[in-house]
């Protein structure tokens, strides 16, 4: 660059002495015109070239090739940079893996990638330590148990809970089995039908029981027979009679059921002193005495009742005699005035 701005500069001062080149007489008209042509040629070419004080080309419109040289020189020195911040963003491959905060290099990132990746290896390692493999044997319920040794643990147990309800099925046994014999095996369902028999055979001799007691109301049966036939009364003795006779139970007809056709009822009024309500003796097997007045009757067993030994029987309630039947005289008083009582007995 200094030659050619050494040469521009000869020649601008060949061409402004052409006085001189004439003199000199070594140059002809020609000669001065090629010069003078080269001259201009140089000198555009400096321009082209432009000045070391040329600023750098802003990229639009003319630049000489100073500016642009200083153009390409700043992208240069921007690339450096880049470069550099590059260098800094991707780190030293001596710098430790990145912690997780705060800036980090793509060296130090990708050593946390790294370490992460080894942690997830190894968690993938322990897992498949902790699911074990298909060929271990069943846990044993103590100790270390690998998922495989665990689930085969399982499907043993369920196994063993299927043979329970297997073997609960047979105890429990089938519902068209026979009742249980009493000796040798025998099922839920057969030992439940033994149990229905022996209830069965229970209530049957209850039945029994209450025709011979002569308990039984009308229309009670035993097994397969009303009471109207119950006709086996062993040495059973009931005094019914007011004479005190035993009734043979061997004719039932007299008691069954306590069954009579024939009653007497009456309305008695009962003053201060002692009012004969039944006599005595009597053959009522049913007595009963009601208090229709509003004030209370006190009752006894003989003429000796007062209000202060009698048994009260307060205004509108009743009484009735129960087993044993007493079929001695019953008299009542009260206090003052008169009480209506009602009797009735068959």
């Amino acid at each position: 660059m200094r030659i050619l701005a050494s040469a521009a500069a000869v020649v601008a001062m060949l061409m402004a002495a052409p006085a001189f080149a004439q003199s000199a007489g070594g140059m002809t008209p020609g000669q001065d015109a090629a010069v003078r042509a080269t001259a201009a040629g140089i000198g555009t070419l400096s321009t082209a070239q432009g000045a070391k004080s040329d600023p750098a080309w802003n990229g639009a419109g003319d630049g000489s090739e100073i500016a642009i040289l200083k153009a390409q020189v700043a992208k240069q020195d921007a690339q450096i940079s880049a470069l550099t911040n590059l260098a800094t963003a991707q780190g030293a491959k001596s710098e430790a893996a990145w912690s997780g905060a705060g800036d980090g290099s793509e060296i130090s990132i990708l050593k946390a990638q790294v370490a992460k990746q080894d942690a997830q290896i190894s968690a993938l390692s322990n897992l498949a330590t902790a699911h074990g493999s298909k060929s271990e044997a069943a846990w044993s319920g103590a100790g270390d148990g690998s998922g495989i040794a665990i689930l085969k643990a399982q499907v043993a147990k369920q196994d063993a809970q299927i043979t329970a309800l297997s073997n609960l099925a047979a105890a429990q046994g089938s519902k068209s089995e026979a009742a249980w014999s009493g000796a040798g095996d025998g099922s839920g369902i057969a030992i439940l039908k033994a149990q229905v028999a022996r209830l069965d055979a229970q209530i049957s001799g209850l039945n029994n029981l209450l025709c011979r007691s002569a308990l039984a109301p009308p229309g009670q049966t035993s097994g397969t027979s009303n009471s109207s036939s119950c006709t086996s009364w062993g040495a059973l003795r009931v005094a019914l009679t007011a004479g005190g006779a035993d009734l043979d139970p061997a004719t039932p007809s007299a008691v069954r059921g306590y069954q009579v056709s024939t009653g007497t009822y009456a309305a008695v009024s009962v003053g201060t002193t002692a009012t004969q309500v039944f006599t005595s003796p009597s053959s009522q097997v049913f007595r009963r005495i009601c208090n229709n007045s509003a004030v209370v009757i006190f009752w006894g067993l003989d003429l000796n009742v007062t209000t202060s030994n009698g048994l009260p029987l307060a205004a509108n309630t009743c009484f009735t005699f129960d087993l044993p039947m007493w079929t001695g005289t019953v008299y009542a008083v009260v206090a003052t005035g008169t009480a209506d009582l009602r009797a009735m007995g068959f």
